[in-house]
């Protein structure tokens, strides 16, 4: 581009060569002067008029007008560069009142001290062509296209009551969502997806987390069991239970039937046959229940026999085990109790 400069200020200074040699080459002037009025007139002497008289011809002066290339514009988005495109161009004019351009090559590109490198979408380059003339090119920013609001793989799914966040799901796979918070314990979060650059709102999306599983405690005199008691001692029998709205209980000794969230109190029961004693407690998070195992043992107590069975000629007593349940043991009458029963069957018969 340097050398086109330069070739084109060459050229120049041939085109004001001719312009002399055209004035003054026909048959010979005695002054040539060079003005500003752009007329060529006729004075005393020997000259190119003839007889006494010269040509003068004055030439107006030749003014350098820079101006920006074809560079200088909006290039569509994607535009892989300038092309053929210049940055400036270069035009002479005389200096008359109607300048005209020069009629040999008017216009030629050439290159701004620091050529600027392509913009990028949606930015803009310049450059000075000259010191005064400043150009700039650009190129178009993206087009915009509208995206629907669709919802996210978080939409229908069913957290674990422990959950406190929709990760590693998303709410929405584009848009964004008009409410973030995560659903509460046992209840249900409605969102939309709202559209990007003038797309369409989302159909409704929604996600759940599960109640907590309810929890229970079931303890017997403070324990968990199993536990051991004699036949009439107390059992302080206490519960709490956590995400429940009913408890039930049951045993073969009295605990049963519906009971509080949590005993207020013991409920204290005489103990009197070994019993598992359970409490089921039920919540909107499922079922949950414990138990304790209350072992119930007696002193043994023999019973007494009593009287002999004279057809068998067995006697029979009721003992209590260690286990408080009742043993039947039987055995022979003794020979003073068969004969008590032959005696009993014996009449006498007159002869």
């Amino acid at each position: 581009m340097k050398n086109k400069s330069l070739y084109f200020k060459k050229r120049i200074f041939s085109v004001l060569f001719l312009m002399i040699i055209f004035c003054v080459g026909i048959k010979g002037v005695d002054a040539l002067e060079l003005g500003f009025l752009g007329d060529c007139r006729w004075y005393l002497g020997d000259g190119c008029g003839g007889g006494g008289g010269g040509f003068v011809y004055k030439l107006p002066p030749i003014i350098l007008i820079y101006t920006c290339g074809s560079a200088a514009k909006i290039y569509p988005y994607g535009s892989p560069g300038y092309g053929t495109d210049n940055f400036c161009d270069l035009s002479l004019t005389w200096g008359t009142s109607a300048p005209v351009v020069a009629s040999f090559d008017p216009y030629m590109p050439i290159l701004p001290s620091f050529p600027p490198s392509f913009p990028s979408p949606g930015s803009s380059v310049s450059w000075m062509c000259d010191s005064t003339v400043a150009c700039s090119a650009s190129q178009a920013a993206m087009p915009v296209i509208p995206i629907d609001g669709t919802c996210g793989n978080a939409d229908g799914v069913v957290y674990p009551s422990g959950s406190s966040a929709y990760t590693p799901y998303t709410q929405c796979s584009s848009g964004t969502p008009n409410d973030i918070s995560f659903p509460s314990a046992g209840n249900t979060t409605i969102w939309t997806c709202s559209g990007i650059d003038g797309g369409d709102l989302s159909p409704v999306c929604s996600a759940s987390r599960l109640s907590p599983i309810p929890t229970v405690d079931l303890k017997v005199n403070g324990s968990d069991g199993p536990l051991s008691l004699m036949k009439g001692d107390m059992r302080n029998i206490s519960w709490n239970s956590t995400n429940a709205t009913s408890c039930a209980a049951s045993s073969s000794d009295v605990f049963s039937g519906s009971k509080t969230l949590s005993s207020v109190g013991p409920e204290i029961l005489v103990a009197n046959v070994t019993s598992d004693h359970t409490l089921i407690c039920t919540g909107p998070g499922g079922t949950a229940s414990d138990s304790v195992q209350v072992n119930v043992s007696c002193a043994p107590i023999t019973g007494v026999y009593g009287a002999c069975d004279c057809p068998t000629e067995t006697k029979t007593r009721t003992n209590t085990l260690v286990s408080c349940l009742p043993s039947t043991e039987t055995t022979a009458c003794d020979a003073s109790e068969k004969n008590a029963c032959r005696d009993y069957n014996w009449k006498e018969i007159a002869p």
